[in-house]
């Protein structure tokens, strides 16, 4: 590749990435607002505690992307296609393994957290148990979906890397 064409991508990439923070900053900003105002102070309130539980666990899938995308840049590099399809398989199984062991301490540890150590009201706990569960999904949706960044991040396709996000957070808007 020529350094102007490498110069103009990486710029193009910056560009993408600049307007997709902006873009989703601005759509959460709007959506804590519509989500203050539609649930109340205490439901507000028990949701980001709840949902703050399991996002804590997100620290995980954020450096398994970080991880996998080191790894998937080094074989694209190299341009061994058969290491990179290994390593995808590797990280498919990696990941369900995880997947597993955070399903397993969510469902016993943290539920018993949330019901027992949490100040909720009595008549708060079907629907706080209702939104751990969903963040229990969310979690292990994104924690597949992670995978699936690293390689558009590894083939440094940021436009559609922005335009993910901005599907999410305009669907996080929607919900």
């Amino acid at each position: 590749m020529k350094v102007e064409s490498v110069n103009r991508r990486i710029a193009k990439n910056t560009l993408y990435l600049y307007i997709r923070m902006v873009f989703v900053l601005g759509l959460n900003l709007f959506t804590t607002r519509v989500l203050l105002h539609t649930l109340g102070i205490t439901d507000y309130g028990i949701y980001n505690v709840v949902g703050g539980v399991v996002s804590f666990m997100a620290f995980l899938q954020t450096s398994m992307a970080n991880g996998f995308q080191r790894f998937f840049n080094i074989e694209l590099g190299k341009g061994n296609e058969d290491r990179f399809l290994r390593l995808f398989s590797v990280s498919v199984g990696v990941q369900l393994i995880v997947g597993l062991l955070v399903l397993l301490f969510v469902e016993t540890i943290g539920l018993w957290f949330v019901n027992t150590q949490l100040a909720i009201p009595a008549d708060r706990m079907f629907a706080t148990n209702i939104v751990y569960q969903s963040s229990i999904i969310v979690f292990l949706i994104t924690l597949v979906v992670s995978l699936c960044d690293a390689i558009v991040i590894a083939y440094e396709e940021m436009r559609i890397m922005a335009v993910m996000s901005v599907v999410n957070a305009t669907l996080k808007l929607l919900i």
